[in-house]
């Protein structure tokens, strides 16, 4: 899922990374505001981390189907706890990830599935 919800920000032309805990994945996502502009964002600087001169936003992929900003403190939580406990943790551009790890495309063959008449579909 994390993988998922990076290409489609990626698709529509939001920059984000992997963030990588022991034992989990998650992602964040460039809000492109300005590390000195984050009040335009939150007051709480536990909520993002700072990269590349903008603030990006930790989310919590695993919390699909509840509201955005329960992933979103989720993902801060996370990483909050694993940076105070001084565990590993791994930012990795998505951008940066693919030209190692290139997408797998399928080969184009030709075929057409038969698309049924409306009276088969009724």
């Amino acid at each position: 899922m994390t993988a998922l919800y990076c290409s489609l920000l990626e698709n529509i032309g939001i920059s984000t990374a992997f963030i990588t805990i022991p034992g989990h994945i998650f992602m964040m996502f460039d809000t492109c505001v300005s590390r000195y502009d984050y009040r335009e964002i939150t007051d709480d600087r536990s909520l993002f981390v700072e990269k590349n001169e903008n603030v990006w936003i930790p989310v919590e992929i695993t919390l699909a189907g509840e509201p955005f900003v329960q992933a979103w403190k989720e993902g801060a939580k996370e990483l909050n706890a694993t940076l105070s406990n001084n565990q590993e943790v791994g930012f990795y551009l998505s951008t940066e990830a693919w030209n190692e790890y290139v997408p797998v495309t399928l080969e184009e063959f030709g075929w057409e599935p038969d698309v049924p008449t409306k009276g088969q579909i009724a």
